[in-house]
């Protein structure tokens, strides 16, 4: 979503966007429990509707003149799954020889969508069909994806990664939804970490995924992970 951009334009874009992407509408969370109460079951497949995501992220990327994955000027790749066929999907701009069953890969995609599909929370935003596929996150499946960067070509990896240590017992539903993640994801973190060249982890206590109460604390959390680095960073980048 935010290719093209400088560190101080992420900032900013962050700043002015997040709280439109992960607020969830009172209204949303009545409709829901609304329709379980009444009908036992949900008419929607989440709760929040994950077009927003794609409308924001096109609109970001527009301002860099990028509307498809296949335009960027840099090689990326993003990770979905499909609910179909439990396949992990890689939405990319470089074509590889896939040998393995169970990844699909996209080639070309509207970036929009493939934001939407990569960040798609079951359960919280709604799922993305496109072309057949029902794409939710792909952190059910590869929740640090070092082994998809290096299938890229990709020959030094610094990965960034949330402490999964820290965690306090809660009582909000998203949080024990996320933890849940968590757990069902911590051999592929593990397993990303140990195969990264720096492995950089964000420390940020009292955060949830849909509780940041203020982005500023948690971007500096990021840089200084990233700068507890510094030296084996740079030390990677001179080889």
């Amino acid at each position: 979503m935010l290719v093209g951009y400088d560190s101080y334009e992420m900032e900013e874009v962050i700043e002015a966007n997040y709280k439109r992407i992960a607020t969830i509408e009172k209204s949303a969370i009545a409709r829901t429990v609304g329709n379980m109460a009444l009908h036992k079951e949900s008419k929607y497949d989440g709760i929040s509707d994950g077009e927003k995501i794609e409308e924001i992220a096109s609109q970001i990327a527009k301002t860099k003149n990028i509307d498809n994955i296949s335009s960027t000027k840099i090689p990326i790749v993003m990770v979905s799954c499909d609910t179909v066929t439990m396949k992990e999907v890689n939405i990319s701009t470089n074509k590889i020889e896939n040998e393995d069953n169970d990844i699909e890969y996209i080639y070309n995609m509207p970036i929009g969508k493939a934001v939407r599909a990569s960040m798609s929370f079951p359960g919280i935003y709604t799922t993305c069909n496109y072309e057949g596929y029902n794409l939710i996150d792909g952190g059910t499946k590869n929740n640090l994806a070092v082994d998809v960067l290096k299938k890229q070509g990709a020959d030094k990896v610094i990965c960034i990664s949330f402490d999964l240590d820290s965690y306090t017992p809660s009582s909000n539903f998203f949080d024990v939804v996320i933890r849940a993640l968590d757990i069902f994801s911590l051999n592929k973190v593990k397993k990303g970490r140990k195969e990264s060249d720096v492995s950089c982890i964000v420390k940020t206590e009292d955060t949830s995924l849909l509780g940041i109460k203020d982005t500023k604390a948690v971007i500096k959390a990021g840089y200084d992970a990233v700068m507890e680095h510094k030296g084996e960073i740079l030390k990677l980048l001179e080889k």
